[in-house]
């Protein structure tokens, strides 16, 4: 008897890594690193009306046209020197607001933070960005976002979902005829802040304590309909990798597409503007706009002229 369970050992510990090499290549192969959306035309012209299409949001659909918000958000995209150059204007910052507000700086930074997305406006990540999602509705495929941001009420701004709603909107994208239904609070899953995970209009608001595999399976548990395929795009690998998992767990086929076009497009942080902004604030106790900075650069430029 003893041979025999040394003997299935001996197999089970052969066929191990093969098992785990498989799986490694199933995800490899559902996984695809993409510079731009034309490198996945092909598939997105391929989704019927029983194919799901999730973007991210930031860094996916769109871009905040605030440098510094930008540089926050993707770091990975940014040069060596700007990020040096942000985090000690930061750690200033919070150093000035810890010695003005002790164990309230944090509420401040969490205003700050909010008034700084309320001052920036918002771009397509692409030029097509825009034609991409409306072709897919007007052929019946339904698009959601997935976002890692959380609903509700933060700083300044009352309700995160309504404000990610429209700043979408104001681009034109508008995702709400997706489903039927426009709002699911996913109260199963842990909370963030004092906020679950959310459906908003077409947007899925997964808080950072959640996955977004996490939240989209959830989500799927209570739509009322099961998609054939997942086509996904995110900025972040790991996210990718996460509901790609997610969604095979369950049995849906899903491709992944790790979408690289902000990295790729090498943004450059405006040291000059982003200082008029900090010291600003820093001296005013309000956030102004990049815009705004370079009329207070103008104005003072004239000055000295």
């Amino acid at each position: 008897m003893g041979k025999i369970w040394w003997r299935l050992l001996a197999i089970i510990l052969l066929w191990l890594p093969a098992c785990l090499c498989v799986k490694y290549d199933i995800v490899k192969y559902d996984i695809k690193e993409i510079g731009s959306l034309v490198q996945a035309q092909a598939e997105l012209d391929k989704a019927d009306q029983q194919t799901l299409v999730v973007f991210d949001v930031d860094e996916t659909l769109i871009n905040p046209t605030d440098t510094a918000l930008q540089l926050l958000w993707q770091p990975d995209a940014f040069a060596k020197e700007d990020i040096q150059f942000m985090v000690r204007l930061k750690a200033k910052l919070q150093n000035c607001l810890v010695a003005k507000y002790g164990p309230g700086a944090g509420e401040i930074m969490r205003k700050i933070w909010s008034q700084q997305l309320l001052k920036s406006s918002y771009v397509p990540v692409e030029p097509n960005t825009i034609k991409v999602v409306k072709k897919l509705q007007k052929r019946g495929i339904k698009v959601i976002a997935l976002t890692g941001v959380r609903p509700g009420l933060r700083g300044d701004i009352v309700s995160l979902q309504q404000w990610r709603f429209n700043e979408l909107k104001k681009l034109d994208i508008d995702l709400s005829e997706a489903f039927a239904f426009k709002e699911m609070w996913l109260d199963e899953l842990p909370c963030n802040e004092g906020y679950h995970p959310m459906y908003f209009h077409g947007i899925l608001l997964a808080t950072y304590t959640n996955s977004k595999g996490k939240v989209l399976d959830a989500f799927l548990n209570h739509c009322g309909w099961r998609p054939q395929k997942i086509l996904f795009f995110d900025d972040r690998k790991d996210y990718v990798e996460g509901v790609v998992h997610a969604m095979r767990a369950r049995g849906i086929e899903c491709r992944g597409y790790w979408y690289c076009a902000s990295m790729r497009q090498k943004p450059k942080l405006k040291h000059d503007i982003v200082q008029i902004q900090f010291d600003y604030l820093m001296h005013h106790g309000r956030v102004i706009s990049e815009q705004e900075a370079i009329a207070l650069m103008h104005k003072s430029a004239s000055k000295t002229g």
